[in-house]
């Protein structure tokens, strides 16, 4: 069976009783959820939270849990690589040691077809195209609104080679995300289709394994892929699948629980932020690129995952 977040809830739940907490109470994505977070860290511990009766941005009951806290403790990231809580106490560095040796080598990932996928099993209809149907957090006091805080899959124009990163999209409206784009390969990306004005295909992916997210944080040459170390992270070849909007020119993780596909729109720059980042500071609002969806495809029994990052003070703004 492929690795996803699903097989990932499985082995923590297994290896390490007590590192998920299941809440059934109605909770509110506003505020609420980083308070509970706060009370755990505040004592000292870091369970990963699903929160199974959520309201999403409509103030309806969501049909996508939240999922979130997954970084928080060691014991989580050992099973993210195989490791039982006991090995990671005896060995605290061995999980940082497997890393480093999976990512010496790259695996590529395969591509699959859609009837393969189960990031296709549902694809909603243009009605059902609404980002106000998920439980999108707001974080901090300070922020400027509700943030997805995940990565996205992009591909160059030129070449076609994909690459994976993380960027905030700030809600705007049913269809509309301000978006912070770190100025790297995407950025780069994003520049080449601007200058032609075109829109840059970008899809962002809400929930997968950890260790697909671990690679988003690599820093790799323009030519090289995160893909190729994710698969590596993960020790097997990462499934792909065309996107629904453009096909082979865009491949999204096929073992995906949501995918947003959309686009950058060129010549377009709106207030982003602020948001508070994971350094403790709040980012000041800035003019930024402006991500557009054009469809969501996911899991029937999809999980929506967030990335939870610090507490600033007031006078860090």
């Amino acid at each position: 069976m492929p690795k996803d977040l699903h097989t990932w809830i499985e082995d923590v739940e297994r290896l390490a009783p007590g590192e998920i907490l299941r809440i059934e109470k109605e909770i509110s994505p506003r505020f609420e959820v980083l308070a509970l977070i706060k009370h755990f860290e505040d004592r000292g511990q870091g369970p990963a939270f699903l929160f199974e009766n959520i309201l999403n941005l409509k103030g309806e009951r969501s049909e996508f849990p939240l999922f979130t806290n997954t970084y928080a403790s060691r014991a989580k990231l050992g099973v993210t690589f195989g490791l039982s809580p006991e090995e990671v106490r005896r060995q605290p560095g061995l999980p940082t040691q497997i890393i480093s040796d999976r990512s010496s080598r790259r695996i590529k990932p395969v591509v699959v077809s859609p009837s393969e996928a189960p990031c296709k099993e549902r694809v909603l209809s243009e009605a059902e195209t609404d980002l106000r149907i998920f439980p999108v957090v707001t974080q901090h006091e300070l922020d400027m609104g509700p943030y997805m805080t995940m990565g996205a899959v992009g591909a160059d124009p030129d070449t076609g080679n994909h690459n994976l990163s993380w960027h905030r999209l700030m809600i705007k409206d049913d269809k509309r995300a301000g978006m912070y784009i770190v100025r790297r390969h995407l950025w780069s990306y994003f520049q080449k289709a601007e200058s032609r004005g075109e829109p840059l295909p970008v899809a962002y992916i809400l929930g997968h394994h950890p260790a697909f997210y671990e690679a988003m944080s690599w820093s790799l040459n323009i030519e090289e892929s995160e893909l190729d170390v994710a698969c590596a992270l993960l020790d097997e070849p990462i499934r792909m699948v065309p996107s629904d909007t453009w096909g082979r020119k865009l491949l999204v993780p096929a073992d995906a629980e949501i995918v947003v596909e959309g686009v950058i729109l060129p010549g377009v720059r709106e207030p982003e932020g602020p948001f508070a980042e994971w350094v403790g500071y709040y980012a000041p609002q800035r003019m930024n690129p402006v991500f557009e969806v054009r469809a969501i495809t996911c899991r029937r029994d999809a999980i929506y995952m967030n990335r939870t990052l610090g507490f600033p003070h007031r006078d860090n703004l």
